[in-house]
């Protein structure tokens, strides 16, 4: 019976230690060392928006954790920032010191971790995509879609000791209770927004005129695009937007096998998978003049003296909106 409730107590306290920030063990402070981290309790922004870099920011709002719920631990926190371009990357930078004595009264409302008596040294940073570029010496034209900055974080104690994302464990660094990655890394992206239905006049290979109804339907969190034209009343897949009514004068079957027109970054293009009758498309023009979408496309389809299934198709927004400025 005694050894059962020694075992209940053992998993009682390893239970008590996954819940709490800090033990209190049974033995003094003196005798051993306990670590401090940075908890990330709220990420307010975490991409950079490639087309509007000068209002792009990374903000989060960071705490410091350890003893003493934390006070007088920090002496500073550095922060680092460099670019990866895929595999590639620049050398970090330092982008600024930040004070321990900055961490202070959790700025807003706290929302994480929902606990009664948490009162942890906190601050709000916030890192802006200009700032970042600057320190590395670079522009916004040295800055593409799906690069990223990566930011690196290292807090330095008052009593000498240094943490950060070079000597944590990954429950430190992964774990959504301590959230104390030391590092972030921050990807520019560019937000496509086509998605909607539209008014279409798609003049097919054999010149003969359709319009109608064609919706761009956003294909997940992608920024690739299904094609949807309306054909006697019923919507289709249908990349030639009409042409294929016009020229053939029938219904298109459903399917696409995988087409997809992409927006990277402003650029358009068909993705490398097939039509429902496998052939393949490609952009032949872009150009924008407001509303109005004038989208040149083609197929690997001969339809006989090297005449090949291709068409203009005009796309009239009936949002308000005008078009972005795409290109091909």
């Amino acid at each position: 019976m005694n050894k059962l409730k020694f075992i209940i107590g053992i998993f009682s306290l390893i239970w008590i230690s996954a819940c709490t920030d800090f033990v209190e063990p049974a033995i003094p402070y003196s005798d051993f060392t306990t670590g401090v981290y940075l908890r990330t309790v709220q990420t307010k922004s975490n991409t950079l928006n490639f087309f509007d870099l000068d209002n792009a920011k990374w903000n989060v709002i960071l705490e410091v954790v350890g003893e003493n719920e934390g006070k007088d631990l920090a002496k500073d926190v550095e922060v680092y920032v460099r670019r990866r371009r895929g595999a590639a990357l620049t050398p970090y930078v330092k982008l600024r010191t930040i004070p321990g004595s900055e961490f202070g009264a959790y700025p807003g409302t706290r929302v994480f971790p929902a606990a009664p008596n948490r009162n942890f040294p906190a601050k709000e940073v916030i890192v802006t995509a200009n700032e970042a570029l600057t320190a590395m010496g670079f522009t916004k034209a040295d800055i593409f879609g799906g690069d990223a900055i990566e930011i690196r974080l290292v807090l330095n104690t008052n009593d000498g000791r240094t943490f950060s994302d070079n000597n944590l464990s990954s429950d430190i660094s992964a774990g959504a209770f301590y959230a104390s990655p030391f590092f972030y890394r921050v990807s520019v992206v560019c937000p496509s927004d086509l998605a909607g239905k539209y008014k279409a006049k798609t003049t097919g290979w054999c010149g003969t005129v359709f319009e109608g109804d064609v919706e761009f339907k956003k294909d997940g969190a992608t920024a690739n695009y299904i094609i949807l034209t309306t054909i006697k009343g019923t919507s289709v897949e249908d990349f030639t937007m009409g042409g294929y009514e016009a020229c053939y004068g029938q219904d298109v079957a459903n399917g696409s096998r995988g087409l997809r027109l992409t927006d990277s970054c402003n650029k358009i293009a068909f993705n490398a998978s097939q039509s429902q009758f496998g052939d393949s498309f490609s952009v032949t023009s872009i150009a924008v003049e407001g509303t109005k979408l004038t989208i040149g496309w083609i197929t690997n389809w001969d339809t006989g003296g090297g005449v090949f299934e291709s068409g203009t198709s005009e796309i009239t927004r009936t949002d308000g909106k005008n078009w972005p400025a795409l290109t091909k």
